[in-house]
């Protein structure tokens, strides 16, 4: 059975860089029917937070990425201690006695020298102390023979290490804390990790790891997926693109009115691909991603792709459904009015927040806007527009099977009568009942807001001008 993990660490906020990892290690455990397990890294007491593992979680189910088991590492602290101590005994670590000051002495003589900076050995041959007062140290004590640690990673391809290269590793610190590389390896061993889909930048870790999964007997498959840059801050969104990807956060994703559809689908096109095919549910990822297709260069995350994506998805997702998920954006309190709207306003917009904007005006507005109020509320002209416009609508009944074309035509007329273009008195018109210079089409608008409540609306504007011009 396929046994994925993700493994985050409650040291900062869930950025799509991690969120990419966590999906694709869920999409490879499903594919193959296989389990997804999530660990909670939060060995390091002092930066590990709460808040950051509720984020991270919270993130996940989000997205759609349900684990099917969860443990953390400070849960299992006493088990890396007792592996770590019956390592020493089966001839396969050593305690290291040597102090920081000691150890920082070896590094600068080793960079005076030009060599790599790694620890000399010096307490891997000593007769290991018995007093247990004494502060140590756990080495891993990497094999004499020089040979290669090679392993063929599913996405960089075979990867080889000499071990004169690689240094005899800390494995529990003198404060008897685990290390990552000892705490990692001891829970994919444990838990019978098959894949560990990460980052590139672990691949440093990897022969270390290798060389300590052979003595706990169980050696997984390695996927390294390249790093996410930044966005090069191209076009309307530079401002945004300027974030390192460490900055995008998943829940900001998500209060700026993005889909979880369009997120998923953005971080699973972020080095693989499936052909030309450019929309993807998380089903038909499940059953199409596979790791050795990720491509071995770093991905660029792409916000103008993001934004196309989500109009997509709005765009495909069921109106009543989005009418649920726009509660997290508006105050709704009449569904039926708020869901005959929906398909004129999702072809407008990119986002669920840009949509509630949108929709909101219709139920009440709030303020108008003031390059809008200055440019159509403000000369008699205007006035007398919106006086005709109230003459005339009373005269259209809104819900036959002609009121669209006969609104048409009332704006025609009124336009020819007072030598302007229908343009200008539409703009009037949006201004008096919407407050806004963009809106849904205005017939479709007076439709959700009902024909008295828009002659009211427009009375209101009328007076507004008349009040402007006794100034």
């Amino acid at each position: 059975m396929v046994i994925t993990r993700f493994a985050p660490s409650p040291t900062g906020r869930f950025h799509v860089g991690v969120a990419r990892t966590a999906l694709f290690s869920y999409l490879w455990a499903k594919k193959n029917s296989g389990k997804f397990i999530l660990r909670i890294d939060d060995t390091d007491k002092e930066r590990s937070k709460k808040e950051y593992e509720e984020e991270i979680k919270e993130g996940l189910k989000f997205l759609g990425i349900e684990w099917d088991f969860e443990f953390r590492q400070s849960e299992r602290i006493e088990i890396y201690q007792k592996i770590a101590f019956q390592l020493i005994k089966d001839g396969y670590a050593y305690k290291c006695y040597c102090t920081p000051e000691e150890l920082e002495r070896y590094r600068e003589e080793a960079l005076r020298k030009k060599i790599s900076p790694k620890y000399p050995g010096i307490c891997r041959n000593k007769k290991q102390e018995v007093d247990e007062a004494k502060p140590f140290a756990i080495r891993f004590r990497v094999p004499e023979e020089e040979f290669e640690v090679e392993f063929e990673d599913i996405v960089m391809g075979k990867i080889k290490v000499k071990t004169v290269d690689i240094e005899d590793f800390t494995l529990l610190r003198s404060d008897r804390t685990p290390t990552y590389n000892l705490a990692s390896c001891v829970d994919d061993a444990d838990f019978k990790i098959t894949h560990i889909i990460r980052g590139a930048d672990h691949i440093s870790n990897t022969p270390k790891q290798i060389l300590l999964f052979k003595v706990l007997g169980h050696i997984p498959q390695f996927a390294h997926i390249p790093l996410v840059l930044p966005d090069e801050g191209k076009g309307k969104i530079s401002k945004r693109a300027e974030k390192e990807i460490s900055e995008i956060y998943i829940s900001e994703l998500k209060k700026d009115g993005f889909l979880k559809e369009a997120i998923v689908n953005h971080l699973a096109r972020l080095g693989w691909a499936y052909g030309d095919k450019e929309i993807f549910s998380i089903d038909e990822l499940v059953k199409l991603f596979d790791i050795k297709d990720i491509n071995r260069s770093p991905a660029r995350y792409n916000f103008d792709k993001l934004y196309w994506l989500n109009s997509e998805w709005i765009r495909i997702l069921d109106d009543r459904e989005i009418v649920q998920r726009l509660k997290d954006f508006m105050n709704i309190q009449d569904e039926p009015k708020v869901l005959s709207i929906i398909p004129q306003v999702k072809v407008r917009v990119k986002t669920l927040k840009e949509m509630a904007e949108m929709i909101k005006p219709i139920f009440g507005i709030t303020m108008y806007d003031e390059e809008g109020k200055e440019k159509f509320l403000k000369n008699e002209k205007a006035k007398k527009v919106l006086e005709e416009i109230v003459v005339e609508l009373e005269k259209i009944k809104i819900e036959s099977e002609n009121a669209r074309a006969e609104f048409d035509k009332m704006m025609k007329n009124i336009a020819e009568k007072y030598g302007e273009k229908v343009v200008f008195v539409a703009q009037v018109m949006r201004m008096a009942i919407y407050g806004k210079l963009v809106s849904p089409p205005l017939f479709d608008v007076i439709k959700v807001i009902g024909k008295e409540n828009v002659i009211e609306r427009i009375n209101s504007a009328i007076k507004l001008i008349e009040h402007q011009n006794q100034k």
